[in-house]
């Protein structure tokens, strides 16, 4: 347990790092809960009362730009490396295989409605392709 205790606006701020073994009901009633210091302890006091340099102060009551979560989305991806290029990972989605175009065939390019000489043959021809 962690204790902070300020008795005045003269007095020091206290600092304690305290433990406690054993507390049942009869030792909180009695107020006599036996404490152990197990850590850090130290007393703060106010030393200074001057105001720094202008310069100082206005670097000191500096606050941080918050940032727009929409841009902080936007730079989520990019890094810089040990000699200060700026890099970056570019995420593709998956392409539908069905919707690619990926060839024509030479001998798919007439319908059977120009072709009446060949048509029926032209019309098997599709088929085909079509089940490849």
């Amino acid at each position: 347990m962690m204790v902070f205790t300020c008795r005045g606006e003269l007095d020091p701020i206290e600092f304690r790092h305290l433990e406690c073994e054993d507390i049942t009901e009869a030792t909180v009633q009695m107020r006599t809960v036996p404490f152990r210091e197990v850590g850090p302890s130290f007393k703060m006091t106010m030393r200074r009362e001057k105001i720094a340099a202008t310069d100082l102060f206005k670097d000191a009551c500096r606050q941080p730009k918050v940032r727009n979560p929409d841009k902080r989305r936007a730079d989520k991806n990019k890094y810089t490396t040990a000699l200060g290029e700026k890099k970056g990972k570019v995420f593709v989605q998956q392409q539908a295989l069905e919707t690619i175009a990926l060839r024509k065939f030479k001998g798919m390019g007439k319908t059977p409605a120009l072709d009446s000489k060949k048509g029926p043959k032209i019309k098997d021809a599709k088929l085909e392709a079509e089940d490849v």
